[in-house]
């Protein structure tokens, strides 16, 4: 089109770019442009913007590169979510993660990944994204609740129980908190089963360094124990290894 052939002469304006993205969302609502041109038409845009936002270029238009980023971005999550390619818009929205967005706003934009991955089956990579989410938000109790659900659907104990002991932290209903201190005495007897809580974490350690929740879980175990020596031992290790 006349707006596509004007964007390919500037490669800093998002103006013709920009109306040709909002042209064809028009026409394919009337049915008279097909879902995968204009989802190329959307991709486009947030590729130009967000390259020019993340260098931090000036735009010779009057569109700016955040806000196009923005739109396109939320336009070419819903029209992949639509069409059932759930892996693609996570990879949208983790890239956005990384751009020049605010804290908070990083952190929507994880969760919604988070979110897409366990509805399509990926849990392990669910847990990791709201992990990452819940180190920076750690009064949020609703979304410690979700993490713990999905823990608790997958059977992720060692997560589960960090989580549910971080429930129990910021409760407020007397009777939720005495349901969390059955559901984590019923949790602590389960890893014992399982080989014994220090042995589960510390494997855990070993597959993968550095895991916030197995070494919060492990500083509360060996804590309670009185194990400093050993405690202070595995963290070294970890702090080393992380390093290397």
């Amino acid at each position: 089109s006349t707006l596509l052939q004007l964007d390919d002469l500037d490669d800093r304006d998002l103006d013709a770019l920009h109306e040709a993205a909002e042209v064809a969302l028009a026409c394919e609502a009337r049915g008279q442009l097909d879902a995968d041109a204009t989802r190329e038409i959307v991709a486009r845009l947030y590729r130009k913007a967000s390259r020019l936002w993340g260098r931090g270029d000036a735009t010779t238009g009057s569109r700016k590169p955040d806000a196009s980023t923005t739109w396109a971005r939320e336009q070419l999550v819903r029209a992949l979510v639509d069409e059932g390619d759930k892996e693609a818009a996570v990879g949208v929205l983790l890239g956005a993660a990384e751009l020049p967005v605010d804290a908070a706003t990083a952190q929507e934009l994880r969760t919604h990944a988070a979110r897409l991955l366990a509805q399509q089956g990926d849990a392990a990579r669910a847990i990791d994204l709201y992990d990452r989410v819940l180190a920076e938000r750690k009064d949020d109790l609703p979304l410690v609740q979700e993490a713990a659900k999905l823990c608790e659907q997958q059977g992720r104990v060692l997560e589960l129980v960090v989580l549910r002991r971080r429930e129990l932290e910021l409760s407020r209903d007397p009777a939720r908190r005495l349901e969390l201190r059955l559901v984590l005495s019923n949790l602590a007897g389960q890893l014992e089963r399982q080989g014994g809580r220090v042995e589960s974490l510390r494997a855990n350690l070993a597959d993968q360094p550095g895991h916030p929740a197995s070494i919060e879980a492990l500083v509360e175990v060996l804590s309670d124990k009185g194990r400093y020596t050993v405690l202070a031992d595995v963290l070294s290790e970890q702090a080393q290894t992380v390093q290397d």
